[in-house]
């Protein structure tokens, strides 16, 4: 699959996927560098779906604040801008809060797009690979 086929097969599944942002990657780096960000990127997703997860049923809200921090960086280089934008947001509410039930919402809206854009990534690469 070539970086077009790539892009338009994440694009058409993702409706938060910004392509220019994508074709910029790829004019920075190359298509073999933008597809390793991408796979580090979908290990990235799982490991701070554990982390939040355990962070919920402990409370522990600075793991989850700097999981989700972690995130939205490598998602906005990806062209996931609006989950970068959101990730940064809750990270930063979550930064001056001690009541993470006040964000139950938002983190479980979170985890869910985590999943489907994990699970994009991956069929995507799979499909390259």
């Amino acid at each position: 699959m070539n970086e077009k086929d790539l892009a338009a097969k994440i694009q058409t599944q993702s409706g938060e996927f910004n392509i220019q942002k994508f074709y910029q990657l790829l004019d920075d780096t190359s298509y073999d560098v933008a597809t390793k960000i991408m796979a580090r990127f979908v290990e990235t997703v799982v490991e701070s779906e554990h982390v939040i997860i355990l962070g919920k049923e402990q409370n522990l809200i600075e793991s989850i604040w700097k999981a989700f921090h972690k995130l939205a960086g490598t998602s906005e280089l990806l062209g996931f801008d609006e989950f970068s934008s959101d990730c940064r947001l809750l990270s930063k509410n979550l930064q001056s809060t001690t009541e993470l039930q006040d964000y139950e919402i938002e983190i479980s809206d979170l985890l869910e797009r985590m999943s489907h854009i994990k699970k994009i990534i991956k069929d995507v690469l799979d499909e390259t690979f």
